[in-house]
């Protein structure tokens, strides 16, 4: 399994995690394969609001039943499997380029998630993870007496 980052205990990235974007999209064949053969990892976009975190997967061409998503000890883990079309006999491939087999991604929550109410839509190959924040992350304004 990968490192964890929780980008939920703080609310903002960090320097450590805005250089390893930069540099996994400097080199694209890392950003979408992992080295063992039949795995790749999805793209994924992590954003957040006054009440809640969202987590955006890019899986097109993926049923909803095909993709599993598990909290579990403050991890959020979202695995599934993209079934490789069958070659068509007669054709000859000049260049395969599109990702099939199993994905997995995990993410440390942090406890400033509400885990009781998170949900999740997806639509037009884009899986949407809401993540409730927890009262305790909410801003609250406090009056000087």
């Amino acid at each position: 399994m990968a490192y964890l980052k929780s980008y939920f205990d703080n609310g903002l990235f960090n320097l450590a995690d805005e250089l390893d974007r930069v540099l996994v999209q400097s080199y694209p064949a890392n950003r979408t394969a992992n080295p063992v053969a039949g795995q790749w990892t999805p793209k994924v976009d992590l954003s957040e609001d006054q009440t809640n975190y969202y987590v955006a997967f890019e899986i097109p061409g993926m049923p909803k039943d095909a993709v599993k998503i598990q909290v579990e000890n403050g991890l959020l883990k979202v695995s599934g499997e993209k079934k490789a079309p069958e070659m068509q006999e007669g054709l000859t491939y000049h260049r395969s380029e599109r990702l099939y087999g199993n994905f997995e991604r995990t993410f440390k929550l942090g406890d400033r998630i509400n885990v009781e109410k998170i949900n999740a839509v997806f639509q037009d190959g884009i899986l949407t993870i809401t993540l409730p924040k927890a009262e305790k992350a909410m801003p609250r304004e406090i009056k000087i007496s």
